[in-house]
Order: structure tokens, then C-alpha cells, then sequence
């Protein structure tokens, strides 16, 4: 195996960015947060790596620690870069500060504000440095840049829905946000753009702005059931789209058309390229003279930029901008435009610098559908080229389509693994509504739409949206036809993080090694499997009290409502790979529950498991009940029980899950418990004095 290794050396590369990661997930996995000094591992790991001598396997071992604790010091580099203060607990206040942005939203306009914390706030407890608040009021008077005053109502970012899952409290601790919530109000203006505080002047700002003008040029001279799509794919803002459009984007497999990734930053850079590489072979002079291939190239690599510009530099799209414009500096240099080697780049670039997006599924389903592509065109691709430059143009044609629904197919197997991790789905439909959407958005959406960016600096001019606006609705009743199909959609329960690092890792070994130690990846698909065995939580207890689920052994959900707390619910049915869940009291027999005006009882699993809503439930409940989980305070006379949650435990630690196993013992898990002292954790989740979780 080391000989075969060895012999693979040219390969090795491609596992740096896999080893950065793996030292990123690991400090994502830690309880506990790392001090700075951290940083100066690498130093001891390079002085070995210069007395190894000349052994390759030895000094690519210590070569692949070194980029393990490079991926974990990069991670932890990132979070001292944003750190800021998180919001503790509700507050109602005036926020004065520079509006930074303004985006479409479900429920309203979204806001994000940074607060003026020499004005606001208490000093001993400052303000967060951003906040993201929702506005049902008439903001039009609004533009990013300006100082304003608002009176807003401020959360705490939410907290994960079950222990273990996506920590949206992580997540806007990496954009800057360290607190949500809704105005009570219209804002104030205080100053316009540029009058103002200019400490928050800068690119991200002009961003902003520049996509809030682009919105509003959209929403005067769009359908309004074409807008919401036509702004996803401009500026990267999915809140214009209706809930109906979105989710059946999602279930046809179609969702990749609204994030801007590869797909559009490759439109819009082969457009340019291949209308001014047109426009000047037209001239035989300049043809012959000038290298309008390369300058074709260049420009391309322009406009590339200003849609990245203009898009907010999401994740996808900032991939994409690195992919592509290395494809055309390769053609600019005269080298390989498509290779594994160039995503590799990519991967590390952006690891280096967001390694926090390797916990969203923008970052893994982007890199790895670029992977198989470009590991299958690096097989085949000189085959279809010269296939598809003999013949007819009705051939040529007929192999774009097919190279579409290949290409389409190859994208959903590759995705399939991360959207069924991170959504509990993956869509059946896929490939065939791609068959029909992705030439629509190549040869027509995509050239109206950036004839309308160009046509921006002239006024209104509807035309090119209203053409545009002829291929979104074709693709829209495209994803709404895909989305009804039977079948059209695969759901099952989320499964571990285990399983997918496992089975990722075994699929990486076998791609990358060309020799016979390849096989050795077979090993990872029983080895995920053991992951599968884990257990999932027999009851979970939602941070709100509102909610709690029961899971009994016959394979029924039940919970005792379909209203509160409906964002959890639906993330539990994803946990589960459910549809819905059975509420009590609705079934012709409420089975193992019986229920009354002061809560509910399960008997099950061989206990009495109470669920009381007022003080006089408890207090019988305590006397007769195994298990006790209250949304009202329980005092210290509840003693019989073998395990009391009450709102006192669900403020402290969040969302409880618990498991309820065959010897008779009882686990507990709460979202803080697993998740640990982090630096985006609020202070009332944990013990300050001993440094650990308070769940």
C-alpha cells in the first residue's frame, strides 16, 4: 500500500484541501473553545517536516498533520476575526446605526443594522455589531448606507432544534449577527448614504447597496410572479420568491437554478466571452493580429467579477468566480481550462478564508457536483468535443441535450448524499426537469437577464425582463409539474454526520488513487453503516415548552400540537423522515395518552410519562409519574420522579432529547450539552465559573 502510495504521488495535492477540512470539522466538533495559542502548532510540525529528510512517506505523513492543524488554525483564526458580542435575552429598545442591507423576505423587508453601541445599549452589555431585523412596514424611503433610528424588538439568534442539529446560533455568529427580531416602527433617517458613520464604508456595503437598487429595478419593471426568481439569480436574494415556487423548485430538483453558483457565473462568463470572441473574428484584421481569444478571455473575467460584485459573494458564487476564472487565466496562459487540480485551488482558497462554510450545504453540494463533472470530462471530454464538431448542427444539437441530461444526472448522484444529510430529501425529478430548465436559463433567461444589468444605467426598461420573464415562467411550471409527480421526491430520516464524513472519505479514496489501493474504499461502506446503528431520541422536549414529541414503539410520532412552534415541528419531521405527525387527541383513540384540562400522560416503555400543563397537574404527576416534563417550573417537592425537566431546563439548556432504553436507564441530551462552551453560545447556557455547558 505505501509502495502504491508512493507511486501516486502526483495525486496527493488533491487531499490538501480534505486535510484542512478535517482539521476545520474537528474544531467545529470540540465543547470546549481553544485559546490563541493554538495557532503556533504548525511551527514545531514545519521544523519536523525540515529534519525528516528525504523518506516521501514520512514527510508527507507529517506534511498531512500540518495541514490538519493548518485547516483547525484557520477555523480558529476566522472566529477571533468575528468575534463580537451575541445578544443574551429578549430587549426592547431604539437601535441608531448604518444600515448596512436590505433584502426580500417572507414575512417583510430584512434589515441589517450596525448599531451605534456608543448610543445604544448598556455598556457593561453592549449591543451586537450587526443586526438582522424584519420590517412589515413601509421601508421604501430606505437605502443601504444611511443612519437611521429604529425602535426593534431583539432576539438571540434561534437555537438548533434538537441536540446536534444545524446551529443557526453558529451560523450568524460567522456573518457578523449577534442578534434577530422585528421593528415596531418606521424608521427614521437620520443621514444619507455617505453623510453617516464611515466606519462600515466598504465594499460589502456598496454591495449592498448596489443590490438593493438592483431589486427595486426589478420589482417596477417585472411580472410580479417572476420577479422573486429574476432577483435570485441577479442578486442572490430567494426572499422575493413565494413559499409554493420555492418549495417546488426544491422537490424538482431545480432548487440550484436560484443560488448563484457555477452554473450562472458560467453563463454569464461564456456569454461575454463567446459574443466578443464572435464580434471579432468578424473583423479579419483584428483577427489576425490581436489574440481576441485571450482579450475575450479577460474581459469575461471582468463582468465574472461584477456579478460576483453584485451577487453578495455568497459561498457557491465565490467558488464559482475562482473556478471559472482560472478556467480563463488557463486560456489566457494556454493550459488545461478544466481540471481537477483548479478545484483544488478553489477548495483551499475559500477553506482558508470562510472554513466555516464547510458546515453548510451551499459548500458541499456545490464542490462536490464540480467534482464528478470534472473528473468524468477529464475521462471523456475530449470524445464528446471532437463527437460534437462533426456533423450536421442538428447533431450537434442533439449532443448538447444529451450532454444536459448527462450532466444532470451526474450533479443529482453526486449531490444526492449531502441533500438527503443536510434535507432529509433528495428530488426523482431531477433529471428530467433539468433536461428542460437548464437550457432555458442558458439560451434564454441568462442573456435577457444580463441585457437588463446593462440596460440598468438607462432607466426603466422592461423589455429585457419581460422577456426573461417568458423562460422563469416556463421553468416555474416546470418545477410545479415535476414537483407532483408521484414519487418526485425520495424522503428519508437524517442520518449521522459519522455516516457521511465515512462514506465521503471512502468515495474520495477511490476517485483520487488511480492504482489497485484504491479498492481499499470498500472498507468505508460497512464502516458508515455502524453509524447507522445510533439511536434517535424516544421524546423530544422543545425549548419552548409549547411543543414535545413522543415517539412510542409501534413507530407513531405523536405531539400535542400543529400550530406552536411549526418551525420545529417541521425540522423534527425532517429528523424523522415523516410527513407529519399525529396530534393528540385527534386519532379515533388517543392509544397510550390519556389527557385532561391540567396536561397529558403516556404509559409506554414500561413507565408513566407526564407531560402536566398547570400547577395542580404537577403536583399529581409527581406522585404517580416516571418522567416529568413541564413547561411550567417545577419546585424541589417533585422528588419521586426519576428524571423532572421543567422551563427552568429548557431556558438553561435549550431543546431535550431523551432516550428512553430497553434496561431501564434514561439518557438526557440537551442542544447546550452537546454543544459546549463555544464563543457563539449565549452566557445563560453556560456555567461561567466552571467552564461548562449549564445543560
Amino acid at each position: 500500500m505505501l509502495a502504491a502510495l508512493q507511486s501516486d504521488r502526483k495525486r496527493w495535492f488533491h487531499w490538501f484541501p480534505v486535510l484542512m477540512a478535517s482539521g476545520i470539522g474537528l474544531y467545529f466538533s470540540l465543547d470546549w473553545q481553544p485559546e490563541l495559542w493554538w495557532l503556533g502548532l504548525p511551527l514545531p510540525l514545519i521544523l519536523l517536516y525540515g529534519l525528516a529528510g528525504r523518506t516521501p512517506l514520512v514527510k508527507g505523513g507529517i506534511l498531512a498533520l500540518l495541514l490538519v492543524v493548518i485547516g483547525f488554525d484557520a477555523a480558529l483564526i476566522r472566529q477571533a476575526l468575528v468575534a463580537a458580542p451575541v445578544l443574551q435575552k429578549r430587549l426592547y429598545t431604539d437601535i441608531t446605526g448604518t444600515l448596512l442591507e436590505i433584502s426580500a423576505g417572507t414575512g417583510g423587508r430584512r434589515l441589517v443594522i450596525a448599531p451605534d453601541r456608543s448610543r445604544d445599549g448598556d455598556a457593561s452589555k453592549p449591543l451586537p455589531e450587526k443586526v438582522r431585523v424584519t420590517a412589515r412596514q413601509d421601508i421604501s424611503h430606505l437605502v443601504p448606507g444611511q443612519t437611521i433610528r429604529a425602535t426593534a424588538v431583539l432576539l438571540p439568534p434561534p437555537l438548533p432544534t434538537y441536540p446536534g442539529a444545524y446551529d443557526f446560533q453558529r451560523d450568524f455568529y460567522f456573518k457578523g449577527i449577534g442578534a434577530v427580531g422585528y421593528l415596531t416602527r418606521v424608521p427614521e433617517v437620520l443621514a444619507d448614504a455617505g453623510q453617516g458613520d464611515q466606519n462600515h464604508f466598504g465594499l460589502s456595503r456598496l454591495s449592498a447597496a448596489a443590490r438593493d437598487r438592483i431589486n427595486d429595478y426589478v420589482i417596477r419593471n417585472a411580472a410580479p410572479e417572476t420577479a422573486g426568481f429574476a432577483m435570485a439569480i441577479m442578486t442572490g436574494d430567494k426572499g422575493g420568491l413565494s413559499k409554493d415556487d420555492l418549495e417546488a423548485m426544491r422537490r424538482s430538483g431545480l432548487a440550484h437554478l436560484l443560488a448563484i453558483s457555477g452554473l450562472h457565473m458560467g453563463m454569464v462568463g461564456g456569454l461575454i466571452f463567446f459574443s466578443l470572441r464572435l464580434l471579432g473574428s468578424l473583423w479579419p484584421r483584428l483577427a489576425l493580429n490581436f489574440p481576441i481569444k485571450k482579450a475575450a478571455a479577460l474581459c469575461a473575467l471582468v463582468g465574472m467579477a461584477g456579478y460576483l460584485f453584485i451577487s453578495g459573494m455568497s459561498v457557491s458564487a465565490v467558488r464559482a468566480f475562482i473556478m471559472v476564472g482560472l478556467m480563463f487565466l488557463a486560456i489566457c496562459f494556454d493550459r488545461t481550462a478544466l481540471s481537477l487540480r483548479n478545484l483544488t485551488m478553489a477548495a483551499i482558497l475559500i477553506l482558508a478564508i470562510r472554513p466555516e462554510s464547510l458546515l453548510g450545504a451551499s459548500f458541499q453540494m456545490s464542490f462536490s457536483a464540480v467534482f464528478a463533472l470534472i473528473v468524468l470530462y477529464e475521462r471523456f471530454g475530449h470524445g464528446i468535443r471532437v463527437r460534437a464538431g462533426i456533423g450536421s448542427p442538428l447533431r450537434g444539437a442533439a449532443l448538447y441535450l444529451v450532454g444536459v441530461l448527462f450532466t444532470s444526472l451526474v450533479a443529482s448522484g453526486a449531490t444526492a448524499l449531502f441533500a438527503l444529510y443536510n434535507f432529509g430529501q433528495v428530488s426523482g425529478a431531477g433529471v428530467l426537469s433539468n433536461l428542460v430548465a437548464v437550457p432555458l436559463m442558458g439560451l434564454w433567461i441568462m442573456p435577457w437577464t444580463l441585457l437588463s444589468l446593462l440596460a440598468l444605467p438607462f432607466g426603466d426598461i422592461p423589455f429585457f425582463l419581460e422577456m426573461a420573464g417568458l423562460g422563469i415562467h416556463a421553468v416555474l411550471e416546470t418545477a410545479h409539474f415535476a414537483s407532483g409527480v408521484p414519487g418526485a421526491v425520495l424522503s428519508l430520516p437524517l442520518f449521522p454526520t459519522g455516516t457521511l464524513v465515512t462514506l465521503v472519505l471512502g468515495i474520495l479514496w477511490f476517485v483520487l488513487w488511480r492504482g489497485t489501493v484504491r479498492w481499499m474504499a470498500l472498507c468505508a461502506v460497512p464502516l458508515a453503516a455502524l453509524f447507522l446503528l445510533a439511536e434517535k431520541p424516544d421524546i423530544l422536549f422543545a425549548e419552548s415548552g409549547n411543543l414535545y414529541l413522543v415517539r412510542d414503539r409501534d413507530g407513531g410520532f405523536f405531539v400535542p400540537t400543529l400550530r406552536a412552534d411549526r418551525f420545529e415541528r417541521e425540522r423534527w419531521q425532517i429528523y424523522y423522515g415523516q410527513d407529519r405527525f399525529t396530534k393528540i387527541g385527534t386519532a379515533a383513540t388517543d392509544g397510550p395518552f390519556s389527557c385532561d384540562r391540567d396536561g397529558c400522560v403516556f404509559t409506554g416503555f414500561e413507565r408513566t410519562i407526564a407531560f402536566p400543563d398547570t400547577w395542580m397537574g404537577i403536583e399529581q404527576d409527581c406522585d404517580r409519574a416516571h418522567l416529568v416534563l413541564s413547561r411550567q417550573p417545577v419546585t424541589g417537592r417533585c422528588r419521586s420522579p426519576a428524571l423532572v425537566i421543567d422551563r427552568f431546563d429548557l431556558w438553561r439548556g435549550g431543546t431535550h432529547a431523551v432516550y428512553l432504553q430497553q434496561d431501564g436507564r434514561i439518557r438526557v441530551e440537551s442542544v447546550n450539552s452537546v454543544r459546549g462552551n463555544r464563543p457563539w453560545v449565549p452566557e445563560r447556557f453556560l456555567d461561567r465559573a466552571k467552564g461548562q455547558p449549564s445543560g
